[in-house]
C-alpha cells in the first residue's frame, strides 16, 4: 500500500510485489495516518483540517476502507453521539495491530481500543503534552508514547503512572532519533546511523 497527496485529495494505491498499481482511491482530506489490519482493512485517521472539512469520510476522525475503496467502518461518530467516547478533533496517533485499532487524540486525550470494529476499552484524560505525540507502541499493560520533544514516555494502563525513558544503543549511549514509527508493540527508531527496533512485552 502507498498513500500520497495529490492536489486537494489523499490517494491510497494497492500495489503488487513489483510495484504495479492494482487499484487506487481517494480517502478524504486531512489524513494523519494510514495502517492496515489483519483483514486488509485500511484504517485512516485524520487531523483537524479533515475533520472540520466538508468531506464526510474525514469528519469522524477515523474510518476504515477495504482494498476496493469501500467504507467498512464509519461508526465512531455514533459512539460520540451516544456520549460513550469524546469526539475526535485531531487524531494524534494511530496503532493498528492484528484486529485491534488504538487511538490517541484531542479532545479530552483518551486512549481508545477498538477490536473487531467494536469499542473494547477507553482510558480517559491521558494529558501528556499531547500535541507533541505522533506515535505510540502497545504492550500488554503499558504504552510507550513517542514525541517530537525529547524522551519517550512510558505509561502504565494499570496504575496510570507516567515515566520518561531515553532510548539507547547496545553500549548505553542515548540515540539521536530522527523519526519514530510504531506498529503493535514494536517501535522503529530511525537515526542517522541506522534503524533500531524495540519491542514492548
Amino acid at each position: 500500500m502507498i498513500a500520497y497527496h495529490q492536489e486537494d485529495e489523499n490517494i491510497v494505491c494497492k500495489c503488487n510485489g513489483f510495484g504495479k498499481v492494482l487499484s487506487e482511491f481517494s480517502i478524504g482530506e486531512g489524513v494523519e495516518d494510514c495502517q492496515v489490519d489483519i483483514n486488509d482493512h485500511i484504517w485512516v485517521s485524520y487531523f483537524d483540517e479533515g475533520i472540520f472539512s466538508e468531506d464526510p469520510r474525514s469528519q469522524a476522525g477515523i474510518v476504515a476502507f477495504d482494498v476496493a475503496g469501500n467504507v467498512v467502518y464509519d461508526r465512531y461518530g455514533k459512539l460520540v453521539v451516544d456520549e460513550i467516547v469524546p469526539p475526535i478533533d485531531d487524531c494524534y496517533a494511530l496503532n493498528v495491530t492484528g484486529d485491534e485499532v488504538w487511538l490517541y487524540y484531542y479532545s479530552d486525550f483518551p486512549v481508545v481500543k477498538l477490536k473487531n470494529h467494536q469499542l473494547e476499552t477507553i482510558w480517559k484524560n491521558i494529558d501528556i503534552e499531547p500535541s507533541a505525540v505522533h506515535a505510540f507502541a502497545v504492550g500488554t499493560d503499558h504504552l510507550i508514547f513517542c514525541t517530537n520533544k525529547g524522551p519517550l514516555l512510558h505509561y502504565s494502563l494499570t496504575n496510570n503512572k507516567l515515566e520518561q525513558c531515553v532510548p539507547t544503543d547496545k553500549n548505553g549511549k542515548a540515540l539521536q532519533v530522527e523519526r519514530y514509527v510504531c506498529r503493535g508493540p514494536i517501535i522503529y527508531l530511525h537515526t542517522l546511523q541506522g534503524i533500531y527496533t524495540y519491542k514492548l512485552t
